[in-house]
């Protein structure tokens, strides 16, 4: 008897891996960053005060990793072009993080991010270049799919460098960031078979 009712449970296991759909997400996002500001040491002592706000920058990126009927799971890189809004400073953020969301009600998803590998670059024409290095941090957003392969997406993220290259300054600096973006979610079927 418990010979069969663990064939009927395998069976049963195979049956639902074969529904399941297992996918290979590939999500290039293109957008504006709408609001960016920073707390730095730099600042007061290079920039000014009146400049931790950072003006509007066009940001890029792309999502690479699984995603099934409801879950994604992916590593998520991107960039943004900053200006600063009283001087003539240019800030490059490059963001490495990984990806979560999860997809209800077939038009929306939630999803969070952890960022382990970021950094920025800030460049002047009177100054040497200098950047910040080891950001750190989290962000959050939710996406409403237009049609299948294109999404509208508003996110917020926080990241903390913990240290300041080619600059005499010392000390940790948050940058915090609002984006609103386009993103095109393709998904490449690789369906397994087995579990």
């Amino acid at each position: 008897m418990r010979v069969v009712i663990l064939f009927i449970l395998c069976l049963s296991m195979l049956a639902i891996a074969q529904r399941t759909k297992h996918t290979l997400l590939l999500e290039p996002t293109f957008g504006l960053g709408i609001a960016r500001s920073i707390d730095s040491p730099t600042n007061d002592f290079l920039i000014g005060a009146t400049d931790s706000e950072i003006k509007n920058g066009f940001y890029r990126g792309v999502r690479v990793g699984y995603a099934n009927q409801r879950w994604q799971l992916a590593l998520d890189v991107s960039s943004e072009d900053k200006h600063k809004t009283e001087t003539d400073y240019k800030y490059n953020p490059v963001d490495l993080g990984l990806f979560a969301g999860l997809k209800f009600a077939q038009k929306f998803r939630i999803f969070v991010q952890g960022f382990f590998g970021s950094s920025m670059s800030v460049n002047n024409n009177s100054v040497s270049p200098f950047f910040y290095r080891g950001g750190v941090g989290f962000g959050a957003g939710g996406s409403y799919y237009l049609m299948k392969y294109l999404a509208i997406n508003a996110s917020f993220r926080s990241l903390t460098y913990s240290s300041i290259e080619n600059s005499s300054i010392d000390g940790s600096s948050t940058v915090t960031s609002t984006i609103v973006s386009l993103s095109f979610p393709f998904e490449f079927d690789f369906t397994f078979w087995y579990l």
